[in-house]
């Protein structure tokens, strides 16, 4: 039937017979839908592949872009001291070191955090702000680090999360999230 199609709908060329561009651009799209309707088009950065799977509780994908030596820091908002406002608690640290656990941190972690954002935040705090406050004294050097930083949901106060990414492999190292 396509090719009675093509037949029908094609320009001469002393060589080839060509498609119109229409035919081709109709064609081409009832072929990706008859791909499978759960292959998403790649997303362009690691950090927004690896929120996106966070949110669909998606550990396969998380695990797919992410690699160990794994940081999860996490810090709470407080009433500071004098009442003027909020402040971070102390930040705390999971480090995980292999893929198995990798996994197995993964999987407890997707049902408990999401975050609003889909693509980074671009009204986000200067990178040596986020270096010298959120990642202060990290067990990773999130200097070398390429670093996202998505929004979460506002209460009281904004809460972030920032998504870092290895240079080199393009992979998901480091999770903060307040």
């Amino acid at each position: 039937m396509v090719r009675q199609l093509v037949r029908h709908l094609h320009v001469h060329s002393p060589t080839r017979v060509m498609p119109p561009p229409a035919f081709a651009a109709l064609f081409l799209t009832a072929l990706a839908s008859c791909h499978g309707a759960r292959s998403p088009l790649p997303t362009a950065h690691p950090a927004e592949a690896f929120v996106a799977a966070l949110n669909a509780n998606d550990v396969a994908a998380m695990l797919a872009v992410s690699a160990t030596p794994f940081l999860f820091r996490t810090q709470e908002w407080a009433s500071a001291p004098d009442g003027t406002g909020f402040v971070l608690t102390a930040a705390r640290d999971t480090v995980v070191r292999s893929a198995a656990e990798l996994e197995a941190f993964l999987r407890r972690l997707a049902p408990r955090v999401k975050v609003e954002g889909q693509t980074p935040s671009t009204a986000a705090a200067p990178r040596d702000s986020l270096l010298n406050n959120q990642l202060r004294n990290a067990p990773t050097d999130a200097t070398q680090l390429d670093l996202s930083v998505f929004l979460r949901g506002f209460g009281d106060v904004e809460h972030i999360a920032i998504v870092g990414v290895q240079i080199a492999s393009r992979r998901v190292t480091l999770l903060y999230v307040n």
